[in-house]
């Protein structure tokens, strides 16, 4: 897994970041792995809120490379890693999956509602993300209403 803190960069660093991503579905393999994990993939143990530097910036970014799936459970966002517990991400919330057959899978939350308020999302099925076999994942947190920007912890788990 390769996290990435972006807090407190340049708009420069947030479009790298992006670049980042592009990368990873182009081929990278930043993260290795060869199986999905029993113990789950946790993205983020939490990211303290610090003051947005600019509006709608990438905050942080964790790819994980070739990770199979065998099409078996349910695959879960929590904020733990027994896939209980409500995330709280300041603002915003993008997994990307890429497939082996080159298709992607894209699952996004906005916790702000549009920059109205703030809420929780409970522990929320994203098994529809992933195809049996090998997948590629990209987690990126990003602000979008200015402010503070944070997460509590981030956990992508099979049950």
């Amino acid at each position: 897994m390769t996290g990435k803190s972006l807090h407190g960069k340049t708009a420069l660093l947030a479009a790298v970041g992006l670049v980042a991503v592009a990368l990873f579905a182009a081929g990278s393999t930043a993260g290795a792995g060869s199986a999905f994990p029993e113990a789950g993939l946790s993205p983020t143990a939490g990211i303290a809120e610090e003051p947005v530097v600019r509006l709608g910036e990438v905050f942080y970014i964790a790819n994980y490379g070739h990770f199979d799936w065998d099409g078996i459970g349910t695959i879960v966002l929590s904020a733990n890693q027994d896939g209980s517990g409500s995330t709280l991400v300041d603002d915003m919330i993008m997994i990307r999956v890429w497939h082996a057959d080159g298709t992607t899978s894209v699952f996004r939350h906005d916790y702000s509602h549009g920059c109205g308020f703030s809420s929780s999302l409970p522990p929320t099925a994203i098994t529809s993300l992933f195809k049996t076999g090998s997948n590629k994942i990209a987690v990126v947190l990003q602000d979008a209403c200015g402010g503070l920007e944070g997460s509590n912890s981030v956990w992508i788990t099979k049950s």
